[in-house]
Formats: structure tokens, sequence, C-alpha cells
């Protein structure tokens, strides 16, 4: 995408694709957990409002998976406190404490609240 060079970005998408496919295969077959995200999109806005080529970050929504074989409704994805908020609200800054939980420890203090909510 910051190439502005479409074709072959679409390209690298459809490679990724098949990348993230064998690697997703691999891992869950081993029982591993698998977490899919981005700090930043691109690609999916590639020209601005007049038709210019756009090759900056956008401020689009980027994705934030989890794929565990073992969840067995462990856990739900929680990403807001406030249930006045219709679109959760999450950011970058709720990977590092989301990792922490996924991996069995407590976030530290600082960081900004994890993306689960583990069922009692």
């Amino acid at each position: 995408g910051h190439t502005g060079l479409i074709p072959q970005t679409i390209e690298t998408v459809n490679v990724i694709d098949e990348c993230v496919k064998k690697m997703v295969e691999a891992v869950t077959a081993r029982n591993g957990i698998v977490v899919i995200t981005a700090d930043h999109g691109n690609c999916e806005e590639m020209k601005d409002k007049k038709g210019n080529i756009k090759t900056s970050h956008t401020l689009n929504a980027i994705p934030f998976i989890i794929v565990d074989p073992n969840c067995n409704g462990k856990y739900v994805v929680d990403p807001t406190e406030d249930p006045s908020i219709v679109e959760p609200v999450a950011g970058i800054t709720n990977v590092a404490a989301t990792l922490c939980n996924l991996l069995g420890y407590e976030q530290p203090s600082l960081y900004r609240k994890s993306l689960l909510k583990f069922q009692e």
C-alpha cells in the first residue's frame, strides 16, 4: 500500500492471506493461540477523495483476531466497559494487556485494559 501501486498491493494482500492461512493451520494443529492485528491501515484506502494516490497510514479500524482452538467459551472479547457505546472502542494500546491475559498473567496496572472477559 505504501507504494501506491494498486495491482501489486492486491497481489501482496493475496499472498499474505495464504501465508496467514498456513500459519493459523500450523499453530492451531499444535494447540497454539494465534493473534492477528496491525498498527494501522493503508491498503484499504489507497486513493483520496480526489482520486489521488494515498500512501500514508489510515485511521480506519484494524482487525484484532484471536484463534484459540481450546477457548471453549473460557473468555470472550469484550472491548468496552461502557454499555452506552455502540461501537467497541479499543486500540493497539489494549493489545499488550490482552496478550498477558492469554498467557495466563494479569496485566501490569499501567497497561490499558485487556480486551478479554473471562467467564466465571
